[in-house]
């Protein structure tokens, strides 16, 4: 889904709040969970964000996702 013209996006809400869990250790084992916990997330602490789908937010912190385990150890 994509925001109205004009309107940003939630897309960075995301990756800054999919990168501090993920640092923190606080992220599940499935990344469609992981989404679904952002996308709960993001409805609780920014109600006027536009809305994303959580097909939307796995395809926006897959990469970040995927370097998870990288990220936590240092390499």
């Amino acid at each position: 889904m994509t925001a109205a013209p004009g309107h940003k996006s939630s897309r960075h809400l995301f990756e800054a709040e999919a990168y501090r869990r993920i640092l923190r250790g606080d992220a599940p084992d499935m990344l469609d969970a992981f989404a679904r916990q952002l996308l709960q997330w993001l409805n609780d602490t920014y109600r006027g964000a536009a809305p994303a789908t959580p097909h939307a937010i796995e395809n926006w912190i897959r990469d970040t996702w995927d370097r998870r385990h990288e990220l936590i150890h240092g390499g």
